[in-house]
């Protein structure tokens, strides 16, 4: 039961896309003052979506049995940690916007892919709320390559775009290389039970029929019976 009583927050910036926040509240007897970012406005609104991460399986030529699908993996160079980073795509939802159709936009923007059929959507999940209130809905679909394939980025974005079988996935999670926390966790269960996966998406394969041995008639001795003595 949380027992401490909200006094205020108060926004210290004025930016776009992030904004720092100080929270003020009394808990034990004491006024605490919190420092956290955000990418809301407004905090006595209902929590909803800052953001899509999407997590899309490539289906080309799985049903004709020519490929095996595949994990789309972004590798970003990211800002505050001056480093390109692994992840899945990802991005911003916009006001109004389902999850759903920002999940499609970004897809199609980051990496070309055009969306097929979502699968799952996560409930709303947190990264590090101890520094942000920024809320991420996790997108499990399928994707597939439109005629007019190519990204669609944003000046300072630098985007490279990488299909991963579940081999390249078993050696991308135990890299070095900086990769997003949510995109590992991803990564990892994908690496352990993408197996499950090809078999969801992959058509039955006809079965091999074992060329029968021909049969050959077994000659079988007449025992003669034996004589009797009188």
């Amino acid at each position: 039961m949380n027992e401490a009583q909200l006094i205020s927050t108060k926004k210290l910036t004025k930016e776009k896309w992030l904004n720092l926040f100080q929270r003020t509240f009394r808990y034990g007897g004491r006024t605490v003052k919190w420092l956290f970012a955000s990418r809301k406005s407004k905090h006595d609104v209902p929590r909803e979506a800052d953001a899509v991460l999407i997590v899309p399986i490539l289906i080309d030529g799985v049903a004709e049995g020519t490929a095996e699908p595949k994990l789309i993996a972004t590798r970003e160079w990211r800002v505050p940690i001056w480093d390109h980073e692994w992840g899945v795509p990802a991005g911003l939802v916009e006001a109004g916007e389902p999850v759903e159709e920002a999940a499609r936009r970004e897809l199609l923007e980051e990496t070309g892919y055009e969306l097929v059929d979502v699968h799952e959507v996560s409930p709303l999940n947190y990264s590090s709320t101890g520094m942000t209130d920024e809320a991420v809905v996790m997108i499990f679909c399928t994707c597939r390559t439109p005629a007019d394939f190519r990204q669609r980025l944003d000046g300072a974005e630098q985007i490279e775009v990488h299909p991963l079988t579940i081999a390249d996935v078993a050696k991308l999670v135990n890299t070095d290389e900086p990769i997003n926390g949510r995109a590992w966790m991803v990564m990892y269960m994908y690496h352990r039970l993408g197996r499950f996966l090809e078999a969801e998406h992959t058509p039955a394969l006809p079965k091999h029929t074992r060329k029968k041995k021909p049969t050959t008639a077994r000659t079988t001795k007449r025992k003669t019976p034996k004589k009797r003595r009188p």
